[in-house]
């Protein structure tokens, strides 16, 4: 390798250049002159643009980060490091579009910019300040500005610092903080006598010291993308990468009974650990498969049940309905689903939902709603639909909100084949088995602590002994024991779980069960090894698909929704999607608009019950493929069954419109 040395001398005299500058401080004045001054707010334009092509070129000088920017607003002078006016000038700059002075409430806290704080800052400072009183159209060019100059720095600073995850990060965070050090090396305690659930416990522990860690050291590597938010990084897969991959599902609703106590970091050490790991392949194409298409047929099914809902044009629109939905506000993620909505109180007057009514956690309280909306033409009016219909007018509220409602469920079933994850069920009894009986994971076993075991008698009714014809297991919903005292009823043992089911040599005794006697008594003493295992249970796993299958179960079966009020059936559709993602709050609007066309008269299912009819029972839930029977005509026309539709004297008794009814209107020409 060739050095030119006049090159290298001239690199040196540079370096040398640049650690001699000085840097003043900068006082910009009253910010609020913009309000009266052209002059002044084309020259924060400039400073601002000025002062971000200084950040880039020396932010590594000591000297820069030393200097400080400092203005006024309405008279109280502020002071702040160059990056961080930098992130305040994009706020001021954009938000002198409307005209309005700024205030202490406008600065924005550039030391601390997450995805949490940077969306408050919007909602707060601009969409629920200015969005009653200003076009949309100005409110969003402010964010798309705002988003687009972020978004610059991003694209600036990802070039100049090459960020990407290097192992040096991990080395000095451990070598500095034990804990650390214990997190990254959690795999080291795991052994075969946990259970899985404790298993999953553990390493999301681990995880939760490591991630705090790393949160609280800047030098960290990722020390960025997790200050981020919950989207910048994934900690299941941060679990595998840098802690232990754990156990791992099987595709089939369990989980492969092998822990692989490494990480990808480290790699995988022993054949078998590979193996398991090598079947996520297998897993992802069983996913893939099974998954793509159901996923499909549901988006496609909600967008046509819910494609004709719309919200009134009139910012004033209130429908008078008097039936309100009951919610239950178990948490502040649901009540934070909640916020702008309108709560109903006792002599029917609204009130507002805001972020500071932690009160109503672990109330039921009721809300205008647009499943209860009473406007015939589809029409939601702004009480029913919340102060999010002051942004949402303008568009299909119900095609928004069937793709808001699908898009988590289908990604989150998606997403499985790439984070294969296993989320067990821990196996339990009731509480009585455990003085009796030893649950080893997955296998029930006599105590043989307790000297008195071998007077014990395992009884089993025929009733509760039932055979599984896919799986040729004898499956038990609860069996009894007897300890041979006098006067002592027999003791049930139940699993908190289904699934339960005899063991090979139990199955033997009971084939040879006498068919005239529907019982069988088994006596401990009698077996031929009373340490055997008695029980199986299985090992099910609720994986990523599991709240994908739990919602179509509720709103695309018979089971689902019959029985039910329209508030419960709301309340277990809120409690799946709680499960599906407890860290984000998307409004429960949008998923009561789908409902809204589920709910129909019981005497005329073509039409919504009269909601002006205060706690009107007249109304049937219908299942979701029988509902979209039940809209407009040309969107069930080109749903399915279009022949026997056809047919039915019904389909010629609907008036209601439909979103798809351009498409058939005939051309005229001259």
């Amino acid at each position: 390798m060739i050095v030119d040395l006049v090159e290298l001398e001239k690199a040196k005299l540079e370096v040398a250049k640049r650690k001699e500058l000085e840097f003043s401080n900068i006082d910009i004045g009253e910010i609020n002159t913009y309000l009266y001054d052209t002059e002044y707010l084309q020259h924060i334009q400039k400073f601002k643009l000025d002062l971000f092509k200084n950040i880039s070129m020396y932010i590594d000088l000591h000297e820069f980060n030393t200097s400080i920017v400092s203005f006024t607003i309405n008279n109280v002078r502020y002071e702040m490091h160059p990056a961080n006016m930098y992130l305040n000038l994009i706020m001021f700059t954009n938000l002198f579009y409307f005209r309005q002075p700024l205030s202490e409430k406008d600065l924005f806290d550039g030391t601390n910019v997450t995805q949490g704080t940077f969306k408050k800052y919007l909602d707060n400072r601009i969409i629920n300040r200015f969005l009653k009183e200003t076009e949309k159209k100005l409110i969003n060019t402010v964010l798309t500005n705002i988003m687009y100059e972020f978004t610059t720095i991003s694209a600036k600073f990802s070039r100049i610092l090459g960020t990407t995850i290097d192992l040096l990060s991990d080395v000095d965070l451990m070598d500095e903080d034990k804990d650390y050090y214990d997190a990254l090396h959690a795999y080291s305690k795991l052994d075969n006598s946990m259970t899985p659930k404790e298993i999953e416990d553990y390493l999301k522990d681990a995880t939760k010291v490591a991630f705090d860690k790393i949160s609280k050291h800047k030098e960290h590597c990722l020390y960025p993308i997790i200050q981020a938010g919950y989207q910048g990084l994934n900690k299941d897969q941060f679990t595998k990468y840098a802690i232990a991959v754990g156990m791992s599902p099987d595709g089939l609703g369990s989980i492969i009974p092998k822990i692989v106590k490494t990480n990808f970091i480290s790699g995988i050490r022993t054949a078998s650990e590979y193996f398991v790991d090598s079947q996520g392949g297998r897993v992802a194409q069983i996913i893939t498969k099974t998954r793509t298409a159901d996923t499909g047929d549901f988006a496609r099914k909600i967008s046509k049940l819910a494609s004709d809902i719309y919200i009134s044009k009139d910012p004033h629109s209130d429908c008078g309905t008097r039936n309100y939905l009951k919610v239950y506000i178990r948490n502040e993620n649901i009540l934070h689903r909640y916020i702008g909505r309108y709560r109903v109180l006792d002599d029917d007057s609204l009130v507002l939902i805001t972020e500071k009514d932690t009160h109503l956690i672990g109330e039921e309280i009721s809300v205008r709603s647009p499943i209860t909306c009473a406007n015939n033409n589809n029409e939601i009016c702004f009480k029913c639909y919340g102060d999010l219909a002051y942004i949402n007018n303008d568009i299909g509220a119900g095609n928004f909100g069937a793709r808001t409602a699908s898009e988590k469920l289908t990604q989150n079933s998606l997403s499985a084949k790439h984070i294969l994850k296993s989320n067990s069920v821990e196996n339990k009894f009731n509480d009585e088995f455990y003085k009796y009986f030893v649950l080893d994971v997955v296998d029930v076993r006599i105590n043989m602590n307790n000297e008195n075991y071998k007077k014990y008698k395992i009884i089993l009714k025929e009733e509760d002994v039932n055979l599984d014809e896919e799986t040729d297991e004898y499956v038990v919903d609860k069996f009894y024991l007897s300890t041979n005292k006098k006067n002592e009823d027999l003791i049930e043992m139940k699993p908190i779980n289904p699934g339960l089911s005899l063991s090979p040599d139990l199955i033997a005794l009971w084939l040879k069960k006498d068919e005239d006697n529907d019982t069988l008594e088994i006596e401990i003493k009698k077996l031929e090894d009373p340490s055997t295992d008695l029980f199986l249970l299985p090992l099910v796993n609720t994986d990523l698909t599991n709240d994908f299958t739990e919602t179509t179960a509720l709103l695309d079966t018979n089971a689902g929704v019959q029985n039910k009020t329209y508030s419960q059936f709301t309340n277990d559709l809120i409690d799946i999607m709680y499960r599906a993602d407890p860290d984000k709050a998307l409004p429960m609007v949008h998923f009561e608009c789908v409902l809204r066309n589920m709910v129909k008269s019981a005497s005329n299912q073509i039409k919504i019950p009269d909601w002006r009819v205060r706690n009107n029972a007249d109304y049937t839930i219908l299942r979701l493929s029988t509902a979209i029977f039940h809209t407009g005509v040309v969107s069930a026309l080109s749903f399915q069954k279009f022949e026997s539709q056809i047919q039915k004297p019904s389909t010629y008794a609907k008036t209601q419109p439909s979103a798809t009814d351009p498409l058939f209107k005939r051309r005229y020409t001259k």
